[in-house]
């Protein structure tokens, strides 16, 4: 399970490299759905 944790803030971690970069929209959009799906999935199991 803490694998799947320091994946899911490494994936937060680049989520806010990419919006402070300024992407696309869709890309953002993207690994938004990515992250809550995560955190979903972690809290299920915490």
């Amino acid at each position: 399970m803490h694998i799947k944790m320091s994946q899911c803030l490494h994936l937060l971690s680049l989520l806010f490299a990419v919006f402070y970069s300024g992407y696309a929209p869709i890309f953002l959009s993207c690994h938004c759905l990515i992250l809550t799906f995560c955190f979903l999935l972690s809290y299920l199991f915490y």
